[in-house]
């Protein structure tokens, strides 16, 4: 009966005049949170339309579930991203899905795109800085291949002046959006090489100290290393005593 009643406000009511009062009222009555009009729009998605990401976080007391889709195939992060409310992507943080971030969740019906390639399409600089910030990964792909760095190249369609002297420059220097995802990127990537260097330089000092290796005197280069006494050099053996550097035999010092 609630759920009805509940079915019924988001039916009659438009998004943009709900009455959250009535709607705390049927929660309260054990209504489902997730009950959708005919359209497939539930109260999350009612919350991030009207730009309300307290609601968001209120909504999220319940057993409600964030991976909903309406009839379209979106979720209501994917509409938070599409109209850059970044406060409210900013309440899904933290959230996971079936062991899936949030912030990352995505559906088939709508070609399996992010939410960061969703704001990236339609230019919402500060949602695209907000979803990586979250750790959005901006290398996933959507069902034909294309990453957010295509999407935010593909924003251009509509905005991109077409004077001549535009066309001879850098279309995209100026879309934020396309600089946000390629500087992460290149961040991302100097990260992985410090990393790598890190681990080198640590599994070479595990070596040194393992070796005591020192410097190798260049004549000894190809020789058989001997730390004290006989030198194995080119022509036969030296029996001469050697003062040693670090456990190497050094000519001449």
């Amino acid at each position: 009966m609630a759920d009805r009643k509940l079915r019924e406000l988001l039916t009659t009511d438009t998004v943009q005049s709900l009455d959250w009062n009535r709607v705390e009222h049927l929660l309260r009555q054990g209504s489902n949170p997730n009950t959708a009009n005919a359209a497939g729009f539930t109260l999350l998605m009612a919350a991030v339309i009207r730009n309300e990401p307290k609601r968001i976080s209120w909504l999220q007391t319940y057993a409600i579930d964030l991976h909903q889709v309406n009839g379209e195939g979106y979720s209501a992060l994917l509409l938070a991203a599409g109209l850059g409310h970044t406060e409210c992507i900013r309440s899904f943080q933290g959230i996971s899905i079936s062991g899936v971030r949030s912030v990352d969740a995505t559906n088939v019906k709508v070609g399996n795109m992010t939410p960061l390639m969703m704001s990236a399409l339609y230019n919402e600089p500060e949602s695209v800085f907000q979803l990586l910030i979250m750790g959005a990964d901006d290398e996933l792909r959507d069902e034909c291949g294309r990453d957010a760095l295509f999407w935010s190249l593909a924003s251009n369609i509509h905005s991109t002046p077409t004077s001549p002297s535009t066309r001879d420059a850098d279309l995209y220097s100026y879309n934020p959006c396309f600089k946000l995802i390629q500087h992460h990127r290149e961040g991302k990537r100097h990260s992985r090489m410090r990393a790598t260097m890190t681990k080198l330089l640590s599994s070479f000092e595990k070596f040194n100290t393992q070796t005591t290796c020192g410097v190798i005197n260049p004549r000894q280069r190809g020789e058989a290393f001997k730390p004290k006494g006989k030198i194995m050099i080119t022509g036969g053996e030296q029996n001469t005593e050697h003062r040693t550097r670090s456990g190497f035999a050094v000519d001449g010092v």
